[in-house]
């Protein structure tokens, strides 16, 4: 026994092998303020089903935290308007997807009033489709491209099943769920693809995101307005 306690000691010295699993650790303070309404023990599994996905750098997990409601309607209806690109582009149906992301859960860099703060939100860089990329950090500088028209018939799509929840049009006439390329902060970069909060579901309402609102649910009465960005 004696003799096998160096060897112990040892290998518990050994430094973690390098790996290209995601810290998934999320803090109180991560949650920016809506830790009553943050999803809890809701997960999607990333590397199994029809819609799979991973971090942007990483491996896919198996308990990508989310709103409750988000993941279902998230893993229909992604591949729902992933097909409706496709079809834009003349291209066959597929039964599956793959998509590269920026992350859902909000971090400190989100406002409390982000859709990210709910876990309702995704950042979609790439969604993989049929043996294609289609890379959404391409769509503003080539507006012709493949990936671009691709993305105007997600968009168009997911635009199309907010308005059937009752959501209102934005101020500017961008579609209704998604911010693209019409906005500074996402160009070249994601596609930010959301679950907003309408009229018809659970008594909440969500603005455009033109609209810079910062008042609390208890100073606005009976609504609380989260920006969708």
């Amino acid at each position: 026994m004696k003799t096998l306690l160096p060897l112990f000691l040892a290998l518990v010295a050994l430094p973690p092998v390098a790996s290209h699993a995601e810290d998934l650790l999320i803090t109180d303070a991560d949650i920016v303020g809506a830790e009553t309404l943050a999803p809890t023990s809701i997960s999607w599994n990333e590397c199994s089903g029809k819609v799979t996905g991973n971090y942007t750098g990483y491996d896919c997990i198996n308990r990508r935290k989310m709103a409750e409601e988000f993941r279902p309607f998230l893993i229909k209806n992604a591949l729902k308007c992933s097909n409706a690109g496709l079809e834009r582009l003349g291209l066959a149906r597929v039964s599956s997807i793959h998509i590269v992301h920026d992350g859902v859960q909000a971090d400190s860099a989100h406002s409390r009033h982000s859709l990210h703060a709910l876990g309702r939100a995704i950042d979609i860089q790439q969604i993989r489709a049929g043996g294609r990329s289609f890379d959404f950090r391409v769509t503003s500088r080539k507006p012709n491209s493949a990936d671009r028209k691709f993305y105007e018939g997600f968009r168009s799509c997911w635009h199309s099943l907010m308005k059937q929840r009752g959501c209102p049009n934005r101020d500017s006439g961008a579609p209704v769920g998604t911010i693209g390329w019409e906005d500074s902060k996402h160009i070249n970069h994601h596609l930010h693809t959301s679950l907003p909060y309408c009229p018809s579901s659970r008594g909440y309402f969500t603005t455009s995101f033109e609209n810079d609102v910062e008042e609390d649910a208890e100073e606005t009465g009976p609504y609380v307005e989260f920006l969708d960005i």
